[in-house]
C-alpha cells in the first residue's frame, strides 16, 4: 500500500498546480528527495509538467517503459509518460483552500508538499484536519526529513 502525496507549486498570485505521487510519500522518503534534489526552479516546473507519479525519483530521468516495475530511487516513474496512462496531468486550482479541499475529499492524500515560489522554500503538511485552517503548512527542512518523521 502507498503513502500518498501530492507535490506542487504555490505561485505567487496562490494558485496551486499539483500532482499525484502514489508511493512513499512520506517525510523521510518524499520530503528528503525533494529537499536535497528539487531545488531549482526549472526542474520542479518540469516535474510538475510531467503529471503524476507512481514515485518520486533524485533525477527526473527519461521514459523507461511499462515493463520497468522495480523501484529506483534514482529516477522518477511517471504514470503517462512511462506507463502511457491517461488523465495523469497536473491539476490547476485557484487558491491554496481549494486545493486543499480537493485533496482531503477526493485523494486520499497522506502528505502534500508545495513548492512557495514568494520565498523559495519547500513547504510540506499532512492530512489530517477537515479544513486549510486547522492543518499548519510546515517548512521542509533537514531536521525533519532526518529524524524519518513520517
Amino acid at each position: 500500500m502507498g503513502t500518498r502525496a501530492q507535490i506542487g507549486i504555490l505561485k505567487e498570485n496562490k494558485e496551486v498546480e499539483h500532482i499525484y505521487c502514489h508511493f512513499d510519500g512520506n517525510l523521510f522518503y518524499t520530503g528528503r528527495i525533494l529537499l536535497e534534489n528539487y531545488v531549482n526552479p526549472d526542474k520542479i516546473l518540469k516535474l510538475i509538467s510531467l503529471g503524476n507519479l507512481v514515485f518520486l525519483g533524485t533525477e527526473i530521468g527519461e521514459k523507461i517503459g511499462s515493463n520497468f516495475v522495480l523501484k529506483s530511487e534514482e529516477q522518477c516513474l511517471f504514470f503517462n509518460r512511462d506507463y502511457n496512462e491517461d488523465n495523469a496531468e497536473a491539476i490547476k486550482f485557484l487558491s491554496l483552500k481549494e486545493f486543499y479541499q480537493f485533496i482531503t475529499k477526493k485523494m486520499w492524500t497522506d502528505y502534500y508538499y508545495l513548492w512557495d515560489v514568494s520565498n523559495s522554500k519547500w513547504m510540506w503538511g499532512e492530512v489530517l484536519h477537515p479544513s486549510l485552517e486547522d492543518s499548519a503548512l510546515n517548512l521542509l527542512i533537514t531536521e525533519n526529513v532526518k529524524k524519518g518523521d513520517n
